[in-house]
């Protein structure tokens, strides 16, 4: 199990790994495509969530995301792929900044 935040989805609870550079890559040339419909950028995200929560569940299904993400918790969900990666930083106020966007 790679260490990380922890995030519930559904009825379950998952540990979220950072995500590898197989998937940051795969993701970034995907959400770049400049001709990439809301279905597309869709489907990217959802990819990406799957193939990084995979490294510590090699269970779930792309159903399972479909059927628990959203479009509020979706956010969420890669703000804590960010944080397992340490792509946060304290500001002055003490409240977290995400440095990398979505």
């Amino acid at each position: 199990m790679i260490d990380g935040p922890k995030l519930t989805l559904g009825d379950r609870e998952f540990i979220v790994p950072p995500a590898n550079l197989k998937a940051i890559r795969a993701h970034m040339a995907s959400r770049s495509n400049a001709d990439a419909t809301a279905e597309d950028k869709i489907n990217a995200n959802v990819a990406f969530i799957l193939t990084t929560l995979q490294r510590n569940y090699p269970d779930l299904t792309e159903d399972f995301l479909l059927d628990h993400l959203d479009t509020r918790n979706q956010l969420d969900v890669m703000a804590k792929i960010q944080d397992a990666a340490g792509f946060t930083k304290a500001d002055p106020s003490g409240e977290q900044e995400a440095e990398v966007a979505q």
